[in-house]
């Protein structure tokens, strides 16, 4: 008669050691702790020393040379001794299990997590599920607050969804049923964690070649269908790498732990330092689970996390703690819709997060939390800005010039498109002796060279460094940093990087050698003041770029070859009064251009993309008395704050739900 398995959900197994020398590391013992009766796995020590393997119940499961086979239903302790030292012994936790083979064609039944949706391939990663495949029979429900179940599609699932149900065929193998209880919310969010948060521009650096870990309590690392899994003691390094024929593989020094090509999910007690990657404060640590997955032979690290949590490593990140705190409070709340609209914007579903931990998204964990900044999270907890009961698009940026730009005008392909409600410009800049607004005209560049070069004025942003700068660089120079970084530009979105020929614009290949550079100009500037294009003039070619992000990715000062200093100036000086060295991008897409000798010299203001809420804006608001939701009212208009939290009770028929649906 065949057997199979019954799957346990979340089984921790404990290693349990015995008294050794201090010169002799401890004995580990790793592998799966569920067997079939008749099946038979292998455990792993840490050691390359001869072991004896024994069983506290060879009836239930027998063990030789570390392979163990399921005899009888049941629970057995397999032991490791050491020859050399019998002090030095581990013990570790099978369960044998047994299962008719008339269940064979049962249905399964599962409360679980939405990790990763694949519309594309027809798949959903479900915690704990070992089915992935959905088909155009498989039935899609809601279960309302009143009871009732009414259908709907994949396109109203997201990753992160805890309050899911699904019924699963163990013989097709296939997803039938999924069932949402109550309405879409979340409590969680997943977010990628980069090995460098310092070059977004760059998209190798989301992805990590290997990866290193620790932390003080007991690990449970398992995959993602909980099919195999292991425990590891606290106080143990291990590490995740690729191997050479593509499967994920973790490590304790040089003893393999775990081979496979699904999803890891790795959760512990205590929080989980990452030791391969860096950030202002060293090695970051981590609370939530930790997922890694396999992405183009190269390893993708996600934080499953708390939003709140999360929150509170953003707005340190992002905010100086220093700031007024009604300005700390409206961060909280700018991050929060943030996050929370990333996840409805389903960009990275199919890879299993919804933002990153860069300024691509919001920078998260780069510096410690503290106590002004995590009681602006928890003073505002749940709130978010929405429009129609939708949480809104929202952006929010370092300084501003005295403008603030129209999103329209700023997220572009290849032309301005239509106003997006809420997030429109706005000047802010008042005259210092009048109090009168400052006029310019955003179709004259006489005009803008002439409002960027002014520096006196009244703006929000309190004592901002970047309210005004001045960076001059000379031809070769910029053939130099345009030389290098076009190309990429123009790999990254290449219907906004276009090249001049034959009397039109084409989007073609930047060549290897694009000339040297005689010429640069504003092409385009949007009703706000952003620079909307910028032509570039070589002496072989004539390229245009579109998006103030290309433009200041492409003009990188870093690049330059030799040093390009920013002259810096604050509202309240007359002269710039500071320095700094070789920025890695040009501030702001708020700039006008002048040639002044040999040099091509940008003045600017502001440091950020300039859409939506200045942070030293708010900072200015906040310290002359506003409170957190007239900053924010400030800065986006007709915006509700509702409060998002969700305290979820589980189901406990959902077996009888779910069935009900099966046979509708």
């Amino acid at each position: 008669m065949m057997k199979k398995i019954l799957i346990t959900i979340f089984t921790l197994t404990f290693v349990l050691f015995g008294c050794i020398s201090p010169s002799d590391e401890p004995l580990l013992i790793t592998g799966d702790s569920e067997l079939r009766v008749g099946e038979s796995i292998t455990l792993i020590t840490n050691t390359e020393d001869e072991v004896i393997w024994t069983s506290s119940n060879p009836e239930i499961a027998s063990v030789e040379n570390g392979v163990v086979t399921g005899v009888a239903e049941g629970v057995a302790e397999i032991t490791a001794q050491k020859v050399a030292n019998k002090n030095n012994f581990a013990t570790y936790q099978v369960t044998v299990t047994n299962v008719n083979e008339q269940d064979e064609d049962e249905i399964k039944y599962y409360h679980t997590k939405i990790l990763t949706i694949d519309e594309e391939n027809k798949t959903i990663e479900f915690l704990n599920v070992p089915y992935t495949k959905y088909t155009d029979n498989t039935k899609f429900y809601q279960l309302t607050l009143g009871k009732e179940l009414i259908p709907i599609t994949i396109d109203d699932l997201y990753i992160g969804l805890e309050n899911i149900y699904v019924a699963g065929n163990q013989k097709t193998k296939e997803i039938e049923v999924v069932l949402l209880d109550v309405k879409v919310a979340f409590t969680n969010i997943r977010v990628a964690i980069r090995n460098n948060i310092n070059d977004i521009a760059n998209d190798a650096t989301l992805y990590h070649d290997e990866i290193r870990f620790s932390t003080i309590s007991n690990v449970r690392i398992q995959t993602f269908d909980c099919t195999t899994k292991l425990g590891l003691p606290g106080n143990l390094n291990f590490r995740i790498k690729v191997s050479d024929d593509g499967y994920v593989e973790v490590y304790n020094k040089d003893v393999l732990l775990m081979r496979t090509k699904k999803r890891i999910i790795i959760s512990s007690s205590s929080s989980i330092t990452v030791s391969s990657i860096y950030r202002s404060y060293g090695n970051p640590s981590y609370e939530g689970n930790l997922e890694v997955s396999l992405v183009n032979s190269r390893l993708l690290l996600v934080n499953d996390v708390d939003l709140e949590n999360y929150l509170t490593k953003v707005v340190p990140s992002e905010m100086p703690s220093s700031f007024a705190f009604e300005a700390l409070r409206a961060q909280a709340v700018a991050a929060r819709t943030f996050a929370y609209k990333d996840i409805f914007n389903k960009t990275y579903n199919k890879y299993g997060y919804s933002v990153d931990d860069s300024v691509k998204s919001q920078v998260y964990n780069n510096v410690y939390t503290n106590y002004r900044t995590n009681n602006a999270v928890t003073s505002t907890k749940g709130i978010i800005m929405t429009a129609d009961g939708n949480p809104i698009n929202i952006y929010y940026y370092s300084s501003s010039s005295g403008l603030t730009a129209s999103a329209h005008e700023v997220w572009i392909e290849d032309q301005i498109i239509d106003p997006i409600p809420g997030l429109i410009g706005q000047n802010l800049a008042l005259d210092h002796v009048t109090g009168l607004p400052i006029t310019f005209d955003y179709q004259s560049e006489e005009s803008m060279l002439e409002f960027f070069q002014r520096i006196r004025m009244i703006t929000p942003d309190l004592n901002s460094p970047y309210h005004r700068w001045r960076i001059a660089m000379n031809k070769q120079q910029l053939t130099n940093t345009i030389k290098i970084n076009l190309p990429i530009s123009y790999r990254n979105t290449p219907n906004s990087i276009l090249t001049y020929e034959n009397g039109e614009w084409v989007s073609k290949e930047i060549p290897n050698d694009i000339g040297e550079v005689t010429k640069i100009y504003v092409d385009e500037r949007g009703t706000s003041g952003v620079v909307v294009s910028l032509i570039i003039e070589t002496t072989t070619n004539k390229f245009k770029i579109y998006n103030q992000y290309n433009i200041r990715f492409t003009i990188r000062p870093k690049d330059a070859g030799t040093t390009v200093i920013r002259q810096t100036a604050r509202n309240t000086d007359y002269n710039y009064t500071g320095e700094s060295y070789n920025d890695s991008v040009l501030p702001s897409g708020f700039f006008a251009i002048a040639e002044e000798g040999n040099d091509i010299v940008f003045y600017g203001g502001g440091n950020g993309h300039g859409v939506g809420m200045s942070q030293y804006g708010a900072h200015g608001y906040g310290s002359e008395g506003f409170s957190y939701q007239q900053i924010l009212k400030a800065y986006f208009s007709d915006v509700e704050l509702t409060n998002i939290t969700f305290i979820y009770t589980p189901l406990n028929n959902y077996n009888e739900i779910l069935e009900e649906i099966l046979y509708k």
